[in-house]
């Protein structure tokens, strides 16, 4: 379904995996969770300029998002070497 979409090399990727359309999936929510964690991470840093922001609840929220927004980070970009390195790998390349 709507193949133009994607290069052919990210479809050759998708049809090694176990189930077709895992790693895109898999990218997909990894990507989706990063923005979670950097919003939530900026959302605390500017709540705590309001003086009301009680500063141990926004420290923890910036602490998690930024932690959820550097292991997404970490996990897109591990997936993506690795798609590479096997694209890299195959005959012909």
């Amino acid at each position: 379904m709507h193949e133009f979409f994607y290069s052919r090399d990210v479809l050759d990727a998708t049809e090694r995996a176990a189930r077709p359309g895992t790693t895109l999936f898999a990218l997909g929510l990894w990507i989706r969770l990063g923005f979670i964690g950097g919003s939530a991470l900026f959302a605390a840093l500017v709540s705590m300029i309001d003086p009301s922001t009680r500063t141990g609840a926004a420290l923890v929220v910036a602490v998690a998002g930024g932690t959820l927004a550097l292991v997404a980070w970490r996990r897109v970009r591990r997936a993506l070497q690795e798609e590479d390195r096997a694209i890299r790998s195959l005959p012909g390349n």
